[in-house]
């Protein structure tokens, strides 16, 4: 599969994050806090357009985005039984992995450097509870008039 420049963004950055990211409504809300701190200085990230929605900012470029690497085979969507639904953790395959990784190696020194803070982030936001995610990403949200 041939990836977009956004695409591989997002697969460098759940490499880099080294992370099983706890289920679509809080990768959706990660998404959105980074695009909303750096789409300045990673203007891929501006093709991810965003809109309030049940659980905060949502958007349907990035759903669909995960939909397709799942079904490509580029993620996983591990189920997972949380009290009483399903939630789908998404991890990178094998093959995923060894892209990511030299998706990674391309990018420029600066690039790489924030990339690496960006999953440093992603990492600390995916380890805290889903509500304290979705309540920064709605604060984000009203301070930009979304």
């Amino acid at each position: 599969m041939s990836h977009d420049n956004t695409e591989k963004l997002v697969l460098s950055l759940v490499y880099r994050s080294k992370s099983k990211i706890a289920g679509k409504t809080k990768f959706q809300k990660i998404m959105y806090i980074l695009k909303s701190e750096h789409q300045d200085r990673m203007p891929e990230l501006k093709n991810l357009r965003f809109r309030l929605h049940y659980y905060g900012p949502f958007s349907r470029s990035f759903d669909d985005m995960l939909t397709r690497l799942t079904l490509h085979g580029d993620l996983f969507a591990e189920k997972k039984e949380v009290v009483d639904f399903l939630r789908n953790d998404y991890t990178l395959s094998a093959r995923a992995k060894l892209e990511a990784r030299k998706f990674y190696a391309r990018e420029d020194p600066l690039r790489r450097e924030l990339i690496d803070r960006m999953a440093e982030e992603m990492k600390r936001l995916n380890q805290e509870p889903l509500q304290d995610v979705i309540s920064k990403a709605y604060r984000i949200a009203e301070d930009k008039g979304l």
